[in-house]
């Protein structure tokens, strides 16, 4: 990962890279929640439909404190995360888990189309997760 000097030298190819790097996954969530909570709608999965409401929620609580994060530059000698980045990070925990857990259900078993979307869901939750904490 990209570190930025104390000076600030590279302080926005830094900001620009990590945008990138953190909004990507949560544009992901969102994408695939879209498209399961369709398929689920489809297929009359109502349970389902408002599991993907909650992540979609999530997504969008995600793409907030992204934004907050890079919006002040963080003191380069600051060691562990910042509450933003502890909020990110659970909420994602969060995510990963809710996905897990409806991976799991009968329904989502049998049909498998909607379970590898889960799965993209899960991975871009636990992608976020891990930039989340090592910033």
């Amino acid at each position: 990962m990209m570190h930025y000097d104390a000076d600030g030298a590279n302080w926005e190819e830094y900001r620009r890279t990590l945008r990138h790097d953190m909004r990507t996954p949560v544009n992901h969530i969102l994408s695939y929640a879209d498209l399961v909570s369709e398929d689920a709608a489809d297929r009359g999965m109502t349970g389902l439909v408002a599991e993907m409401g909650l992540i979609q929620e999530a997504g969008r609580t995600s793409l907030k404190l992204v934004s907050s994060f890079l919006e002040t530059r963080p003191d380069p000698d600051s060691v562990g995360p910042n509450a933003t980045q502890i909020e990110l990070a659970e909420l994602m925990r969060n995510v990963a888990s809710r996905i897990a857990r409806v991976r799991r259900s009968r329904a989502v078993q049998a049909a498998p189309e909607i379970g590898a979307d889960l799965e993209r869901i899960e991975a871009a939750a636990q992608h976020l997760l891990a930039l989340a904490v090592r910033q």
